[in-house]
Formats: structure tokens, sequence, C-alpha cells
């Protein structure tokens, strides 16, 4: 039997639909996806939408279909259904930094053939062509419905370790997927005491925003400018200036400075910095996922390349500068 991937089709929504059941039995109804969400999936990000072909002597089944878009991630989200606008995409971010993999459905005749594989190259490749910092996964725990004998964070932690295997977890680790941490609450999925893992692999081929960014104030600007180095109050508390890049700034501005109107942005250089940076997981576990750049030394304030103006909007939230 030969497998093909190709992007999905019209032609492969009303077969995709029929299939969700049988990929996954304890979905509540409402979180099946109908040929109606794939023919939405495919509107709203055509190439992130895969199937799998299975072509036998006796004509051409589908077997198996994913479904990805493009996100920032930010901030993390509390359940997966409004995070994908409820099945249907809208909430797609055609600039997103991360692809993320929001479903993989291999019916039950064709498990165990290398599918999940397959689809999780063609995603890799997917994120490598854009341009994309790597790709992201939620997946589901099915396999610790026997063996609730321990907690839902050693089963994982076992996993990943190789001492047990899991359904869903263990061809992602495989597939070279990385665990970061355990989503609780952020799917519906009784075998999984309703939570799910994280997942990441980041394209060593990412290239981000040259210039990075600090969040600063009119007030603290006005004082610094007139030297040659500035040192954020983080430096003494934590050791460390943190910045952002530019995907980073509004999830950055919109935890710390919500609603100010005394906001400025410094564009700096990384490359005329006379400390080298650190990129780093931020100490919060619901973002260890991200790397920001942390400075552990005073900013030289000649790699600052310009100041810009940092406004909210009317709603007191603030947007991806346009830099």
């Amino acid at each position: 039997m030969k497998l093909e991937i190709v992007n999905t089709r019209e032609e492969h929504a009303e077969a995709a639909a029929d299939m969700q059941r049988a990929c996954f039995p304890t979905l509540p109804e409402e979180d099946y996806f109908t040929a109606e969400h794939y023919r939405s999936h495919m509107r709203v990000f055509a190439e992130g939408q895969f199937v799998a072909l299975a072509h036998a002597p006796d004509g051409v089944r589908l077997a198996a279909a994913s479904t990805s878009m493009r996100t920032n991630f930010d901030p993390p989200p509390a359940h997966y259904i409004p995070f994908i606008g409820h099945n249907w995409l809208t909430t797609h971010e055609p600039n997103g930094v991360w692809l993320y993999g929001i479903d993989m459905s291999v019916h039950p005749d064709f498990r165990r053939m290398g599918i999940a594989k397959l689809f999780y190259a063609e995603r890799q490749k997917l994120a490598r062509r854009l341009g994309l910092r790597g790709e992201l996964v939620a997946g589901l725990l099915p396999g610790y419905d026997t063996h609730r004998g321990m907690s839902i964070e050693t089963y994982a932690a076992r996993v990943v370790a190789g001492e047990l295997t899991d359904p869903t977890l263990t061809p992602q680790l495989r597939s070279g997927l990385r665990f970061v941490r355990l989503l609780y609450g952020y799917v519906t999925d009784p075998r999984s005491d309703n939570t799910a893992t994280l997942l990441m692999r980041e394209n060593p081929d990412y290239q981000g925003q040259t210039m990075i960014y600090h969040i600063i104030t009119q007030a603290a600007w006005d004082s610094a400018r007139g030297g040659t180095h500035y040192s954020a109050s983080s430096l003494a508390k934590e050791g460390f200036i943190h910045f952002s890049t530019l995907e980073q700034v509004a999830g950055s501005a919109n935890r710390y400075y919500a609603g100010r109107q005394d906001v400025l942005l410094l564009e700096i250089d990384p490359g005329k910095l006379t400390t080298p940076l650190v990129y780093e997981a931020p100490r919060n576990p619901e973002r260890a996922h991200e790397r920001f750049p942390h400075l552990y030394a005073p900013l030289n304030l000649d790699a600052v390349i310009r100041v810009v103006p940092y406004a909210p909007d009317e709603a007191g939230a603030f947007r991806q500068p346009e830099i």
C-alpha cells in the first residue's frame, strides 16, 4: 500500500469529518471537526492542512488528516477550543512565528504505518519554508487512563524518560518534538484528566528579527539618555535587563504596561552591545516555550539605534509595533 501526503482539498472534507469520531471516541460532540470546519481551514491557511491518502488496488482511501495554523501563542491560551476559533481557525495569525499543530487524526485502520511521522515531517518542512521560529503542539495523554495509580505529572515524566509508552506522546517525542510542560484544563478528555502536553521543535534556520527591543517609560528614558549606560531596575532585582524580539514586544507590554500612555521602545542593535545577550526561558512556567533576550550588564546606550513612541489602542491594549 502506498501512502501519499498532500494538502487538503475540498473533496477530502467530508471523509476527514467522518473520521473524527473513530479517531477520538471520547471527545465531546462539539469538539469534532465538521466538513465545514475543514473547508474553513483551507480558506484560512491552505498550506497548513494535510491529508494522507492510502493507495490500494481497490482504490484510494483517506487515511489521516492534519490541521495547523500560525500563532504567536501569546498569551498561552487556557483552553484550546477558543484558541482555534471554536474549530474554524479564525484565530489564525498570518504573521505568527509558530506553526501550531492543532489536530492529527489517523484512522484506526491505518495506525502503526508511520503516518504521524510523515505529517510531522511535512510540518517541519513548512515551518522552515515559511521562516517560522518552529512548531508547537498540544497533545493528549490517552495512555494515562491505564496508569491512574500515579499522578499525571509522574506519568508524563516517565513517558518522556522512555520508561513508559504513550500512544500519542511517545510518537511525538520520537518525531523530534521536545516536551515543555503540562497544560491543565486545556482539553476536554477524561482519559488525560483534561490535561494536554505542550511540545515544541525549534527551527534551526530561524533568523527572527535582527533588532531587539526594550520597553521603557518616558521618565526612565529622560533620566538615562544623558549618560553612557542604562541600568533597569530588573538588573538589581533579577540580575539582568529584559528585552524582547519584535514578535514578543506586545505581549511584554500588555503584561507590564497595560493602558499606559508614557511608554517608549528602545530599538537596539545586538551587534553593538558590549556584553553578549543570553536567550532564556522566563521564570513563569506557562511561558517555558519562549526564549527572551536578557542582558546581564548595564545597557551601553550607543547600541540604541532609535527611540520609538509606543501607545496602546483605545481599549488600552498594545499591538505588535509596525517597525
